[in-house]
């Protein structure tokens, strides 16, 4: 299921249930592309509430844990001779970077078949380059809502090619490019180490900023904030990762039925 088509579908299911437009767009990025990172990176540039920001990235953990857990043995029960659509599956079916890694660990583990876990890291991380896509696309969405409701530009804003394209999008292209031109350059030289142990570092430092600001996003939010937005924004989320297992099982399911 294309992140694109997958962001659309999720936005039907929250118009469905009457889900706030802002809080819609988060839940439909965190489910479509990588879960908290894509609401954290969306929310700024749609001027969502802390409160929403909050419960979109609730409804991701709450949600992918689960699948987290329960998906490895589902992925036993329809793939275990295939470890490669296995770890397809659990790379479209779950939310979260870590969760997808999560439970490929546990399923390549479980039944010795590592291949699983390299298949979810590719189908995942695809999965996350459509954020160049999605987050633009959201803050043009955003944009013109406040254009239909009269609302006036926020200060600080220059102009619409700064809110269509914010600085995160720019700088997550950037270094795309980078480790694909370090990854090439350096291979089978003297400077593969080092670069190894730079990208390295690059990934724990990631791991640290994005845990610091989803704590700073914990704290500027109070539970009475979050249950005043309603039951029908965590139903919507429940019946979209429901969607979003059973439209990655179906599909990889015939991918696996035509390729043999």
């Amino acid at each position: 299921m294309p992140p694109v088509r997958r962001a659309l579908g999720a936005a039907a299911i929250c118009r469905i249930f009457g889900v706030p437009p802002r809080l819609a767009v988060l839940l439909a990025v965190g489910t479509a592309v990588c879960g908290c990172t894509a609401v954290i990176a969306v929310a700024p540039a749609i001027r969502a509430r802390n409160d929403e920001t909050a419960f979109a990235i609730t409804c991701v953990v709450l949600f992918g844990c689960i699948a987290m857990l329960t998906y490895p043995w589902l992925a036993a029960h329809f793939f275990l001779a295939t470890p490669l659509y296995a770890g397809v599956f659990l790379g479209t079916a779950i939310h979260d970077t870590t969760q997808v890694i999560g439970a490929a660990l546990i399923y390549s583990q479980q039944h010795a078949q590592p291949a699983a876990l390299a298949a979810a890291s590719v189908a995942k991380l695809l999965r996350n380059l459509s954020i160049v896509l999605i987050v633009p696309a959201a803050a043009w969405f955003a944009r013109g809502q406040r254009e239909a409701s009269g609302e006036s530009a926020a200060p600080g804003e220059k102009g619409a090619r700064e809110r269509l394209v914010p600085l995160f999008v720019l700088g997550f292209i950037f270094f795309v490019l980078l480790r694909t031109a370090g990854d090439a350059l350096t291979r089978g030289s003297g400077l593969d180490a080092p670069w190894r142990t730079l990208t390295t570092a690059g990934q724990s430092a990631s791991e640290l900023f994005l845990i610091c600001g989803m704590t700073a996003v914990g704290l500027s939010v109070s539970f009475t904030q979050m249950w005043r937005i309603g039951w029908r924004p965590l139903a919507s989320g429940f019946a979209v990762a429901i969607l979003v297992g059973a439209t990655s099982l179906s599909l990889t399911l015939g991918i696996q039925h035509f390729a043999h």
